[in-house]
């Protein structure tokens, strides 16, 4: 029978609640959270097996990833995991968010079926409250000086957030935005967010708090329980023209929590430098990882097999790579035998000079080698480049003598260096050695003496 996952409405909070247990240990399984960000995420929720899960699009919207809210009762998965084989029809199945401990238990259950991914960029920040409170110790100092300067410079409240903000922090929103430069997809979406938070603000039990000065908001914070002792924090902006004032924002806020709350989550860094810097700044006492695992077909198993014969690297890595960039659009594969013998795969990438195609482990089994293979795979690559108007093809060869078969199909610009903003090395290993071929589709801009590639999902 198939499962009726349905929208996720404030009513069920009731539900969830019944659901979410002191296994719940990332601000992604929040009532507020998951109620906020369904439709960006596209999420819908149903009882399976007598465990809570919820559907999801993930990776660009390319996968559908099923969340299943923890539960210290019980380690079973193999009822549940039919289950969602049917739901997700001729693909298969990602469970996404696992701790380490529910990856260990799937292992034992399911050995060898699943591929694992632990991707830094998006563990959880967690803290001890008091710390906030006070900025006690040395490795908090800065902490201490800024917000003693901001309490010198500026005459200040600080205001339980209700509704007679919410305007006024909309508008302090939307300022921060635009001193950035913020217009991504992600960050017009957190501006929905927000808005819905604030229409749903008591119902869904949110606490926040707003920092004035001279009777202005200059700051704002809002999150909600994700137990009984650890509160997290899902949005908090500030004009940065006050000199401290995300010091003094998240010391004030902190002081005004519930004694219970013991622990703060503080959210991910998504990756980006500044903010990694910032929530390190703070001192956590751990991050809480989150583990996604995709289950292992014919294909991908044999995807493997070609993948360790050529290059040797660890299991980890392919698996990694396998649940962030094996999509059948992306993928070029050739099969003889009945099995996979040779592999190409595009990665897009945005850089200085546009959405570029990234041609990666590009491989042929030996005994299949010196008949075009390779050839026929990269060509087929290039074509869904142009498909996708992508601005340019790269790729990086291994010695001179694949630099001049690559030439030979039409990469002759370069050695350009190349970077790549992800936490797997997309390169040699050797970033010395990390220098491309570039194959122009499209008008380019000159070449920057460093390519940053950010790999899309």
């Amino acid at each position: 029978m198939a499962i009726h996952f349905q929208p996720i409405r404030i009513e069920d909070k009731e539900v969830f609640q019944r659901y979410q247990t002191q296994g719940s240990r990332i601000c992604d399984q929040t009532f507020t959270s998951l109620f906020c960000w369904q439709e960006f995420y596209g999420m819908r929720w149903a009882v399976v097996e007598d465990r809570l899960v919820v559907r999801c699009h993930i990776y660009g919207e390319r996968r559908i990833g099923y969340m299943v809210l923890p539960d210290i009762q019980s380690a079973r998965f193999s009822e549940l995991i039919s289950a969602l084989q049917k739901d997700v029809g001729d693909t298969v199945p990602t469970l996404i968010n696992l701790s380490e401990e529910e990856s260990v238990w799937l292992e034992q259950q399911q050995p060898g079926q699943w591929a694992f991914d632990h991707n830094r960029d998006y563990d959880d920040y967690l803290y001890e409250t008091a710390k906030f409170q006070t900025y006690s110790g040395k490795k908090l100092a800065a902490k201490r000086n800024h917000v003693n300067k901001f309490k010198t410079l500026y005459p200040y409240t600080y205001e339980p957030l209700t509704g007679e903000w919410f305007g006024d922090c909309l508008r302090l929103e939307q300022s921060w935005r635009d001193a950035r430069g913020e217009d991504s997809r992600q960050a017009s979406a957190e501006q929905t967010v927000i808005s819905r938070a604030f229409e749903h603000f008591d119902a869904l039990g949110i606490i926040g708090g707003v920092l004035l000065v001279d009777n202005r908001p200059v700051a704002f914070t809002y999150g909600s329980p994700l137990n009984e002792q650890t509160f997290c924090v899902h949005i908090e902006k500030a004009d940065t023209t006050f000199e401290g004032v995300y010091p003094m924002m998240a010391q004030l806020f902190a002081q005004h929590l519930p004694d219970q709350y013991q622990h703060l989550d503080r959210e991910e860094d998504l990756g980006l430098t500044g903010l990694r810097q910032s929530k390190e700044s703070y001192q956590p006492i751990r991050l809480e990882k989150k583990i996604n695992a995709v289950m292992l077909d014919p294909t991908r198993l044999e995807i493997i097999d070609v993948w360790e014969s050529c290059f040797g690297d660890e299991k980890p890595f392919v698996h990694s790579f396998l649940s962030r960039y094996y999509f059948e659009d992306t993928a070029f594969l050739h099969r003889e035998d009945g099995r996979v013998v040779a592999t190409c795969f595009l990665i897009v990438c945005d850089t200085e000079i546009g959405r570029m195609g990234y041609l990666y482990a590009i491989a042929t089994l030996p005994e299949y080698r010196h008949r075009g293979i390779a050839a026929k795979l990269v060509l087929e690559a290039l074509d869904r480049c142009r498909a996708l108007r992508l601005s340019a093809a790269a790729l990086i060869p291994a010695d001179e003598s694949l630099a001049a078969y690559y030439g030979r199909l039409g990469f002759i610009q370069g050695p350009v260096p190349v970077r790549f903003h992800c936490d797997l090395d997309l390169g040699t290993g050797f970033p010395e050695q990390d220098n491309a071929l570039m194959m122009p589709l499209a008008s380019l801009p000159p070449l920057p003496e460093q390519l940053i590639c950010t790999p899309l999902m």
